[in-house]
């Protein structure tokens, strides 16, 4: 079997996207949502027929837990490694549907160029390279508008069908999807009203069908995880992150500002200037031709964002992730043309160059300099700084171990009722006979000035570690035996005991 010169293009792009991904993969030390994520997956592992549902707990759904359960019996050695490698591949899955879609509404270098720009977006490289779901959701969403594009085109049923499970799979995945069975029923509406005079009444007829089939595959597939009675916490921790009904009446007019203003921001961050101005370059060539094709990819970019910015209470860039699909598509358009301007090979791979040398910049700081990476804000404090964060917190396993555990001297670990120690600490300590752990102080509140008596009263020797609070009350009969800087210079984790 011969391999034409695409398909090796094609090729060469994935492998080198999997080089660059891969590229100092671990240097992010784990934070906080990838340990609660893993330790869910550790407790899976370990007992399934009681932990299976354990994300609905936290009201999150369970299928991306199905994929690092599946990681872990892969690679449990390496656990965190094999979570992060979900979202390599998934990004390279989206890598590959991003050709297709290209060449599908356009031609073979509009799809080359759709995948170079995944391959060397900051966007994209940053979270492929972490455990969180929403590199997993975008290689979803990308499929998603692929084959709803191929089912108008073609109505064959396999495409309706895909596109139902894929739909199904999002939907169990996180509540964000449900922006994909909107974009996916006004995509089709669109591209009816647009052929309207052409389609047959039995090509309407199929069309309608095949639609609806979709939504029945899709939300069957979702009800799947209504055998769990805890999927009813999806809705409370929805509203942690979104405005209900009454909060909206009020007219938040100061939120919608700052949501606008930090969504102007990450899109300069994460796709700079160049780009958006070939974005912009890329929609109005391709409306004048394909107006049609046009109003989806944009709808695909607008709605969500629109969406965010009037909704979100907390708000980050990983929300409107997937988006990267549509505005992809739309910039490979105008870099195209630009580049259809300079005939000479030479000059189009250095004005090529040039256009991506801002991203290209963010990307080396992801790589070779993640602590110091102009990231915006709200990444730096979730990832590199803020509490969330897991620097300093490797200082803190090997503390622990190498003082107690390894000496086998038994203790009990008493922490704030967060996640990053609670879940990390049990995927890194040794001897998981010799500890237990407890949350013993809420977040929020003022700590006690009495030591609670499950601390005073332990059998076991008693160690408190702290991260959120930096001070402790002064009647506290306590001794600070160590103090880890963290990602911002002024926290720490502070360990003490009786």
């Amino acid at each position: 079997m011969t391999i034409n010169k695409k398909s090796l293009i094609l090729i060469a792009l994935g492998f080198v996207y999997v080089l660059v991904r891969l590229i100092n993969i671990q240097v992010l030390p784990i934070f906080n949502d990838e340990a609660l994520y893993l330790n869910w997956t550790r407790l899976i592992i370990s007992n399934p027929a009681k932990y299976w549902d354990i994300s609905l707990t936290d009201g999150q759904q369970l299928f991306f837990f199905l994929l690092t359960s599946i990681s872990w019996l892969l690679g449990s050695k390496y656990f965190l490694l094999a979570g992060r490698l979900i979202s390599v591949f998934s990004g390279l899955g989206a890598l590959i549907t991003l050709y297709f879609l290209g060449k599908e509404l356009g031609n073979h270098k509009i799809g080359l160029l759709a995948a170079l720009l995944y391959l060397i977006s900051p966007f994209t490289l940053f979270y492929d390279r972490i455990l969180m779901r929403d590199s997993f959701l975008m290689f979803l969403a990308s499929l998603i508008l692929l084959w709803t594009f191929k089912q108008f085109k073609t109505q064959k049923w396999q495409f309706a069908l895909l596109n139902g499970v894929i739909l199904g799979i999002a939907l169990l995945t996180k509540s964000i999807a449900y922006f994909f069975v909107i974009l996916y029923l006004l995509s089709v509406v669109i591209l009816f009203i647009s052929n309207r005079k052409k389609l047959k009444k039995s090509q309407l007829k199929t069309l309608i069908l095949q639609s609806s089939t979709v939504l029945v595959v899709a939300f069957f597939i979702q009800a799947l995880q209504y055998i769990s009675s805890l999927t009813w916490n999806i809705g409370p921790k929805n509203s942690i992150f979104l405005l209900s009904f009454a909060e909206l009446s009020k007219l938040p007019l100061s939120l919608w500002r700052n949501n606008v203003y930090s969504t102007l921001l990450w899109l300069l961050t994460y796709y700079q200037v160049p780009l958006l101005i070939l974005f912009l370059f890329g929609f109005y060539l391709y409306a004048k031709k394909q107006t049609t094709s046009a109003i989806i990819l944009l709808a695909w970019i607008l709605l969500p964002i629109s969406f965010e910015i009037i909704t979100a209470k907390m708000y980050f860039p990983r929300y409107f992730l997937f988006t990267f699909v549509a505005f992809a598509i739309l910039i490979a358009i105008g870099i195209d043309h630009l580049l259809n301007y300079v005939k000479n090979k030479f000059f189009q791979i250095s004005l090529l160059i040039l256009v991506l040398i801002p991203n290209l910049s963010l990307d080396y700081q992801l790589l070779f300099d993640v602590r110091h990476a102009n990231l915006p804000q709200i990444e730096a404090w979730q990832y590199l700084e803020g509490w969330p964060s897991g620097y300093g917190f490797d200082e803190l396993v090997t503390f622990i171990n190498t003082n107690y555990l390894d000496k086998n001297i038994p203790i009990k670990i008493f922490t704030e009722n967060e996640t990053l120690l609670s879940s990390g600490l049990p995927l890194y300590l040794n001897k998981a006979n010799l500890y237990q752990i407890e949350p013993a102080f809420e977040l929020g509140k003022d700590l006690p000035q009495q030591l609670p008596i499950s601390i005073t009263q332990s059998t076991n020797k008693a160690l408190i570690l702290l991260h959120h609070n930096q001070e402790i009350p002064k009647t506290w009969n306590v001794a600070e035996v160590k103090r880890i800087p963290r990602g911002d210079p002024n926290q720490y984790f502070l360990v003490y005991q009786l």
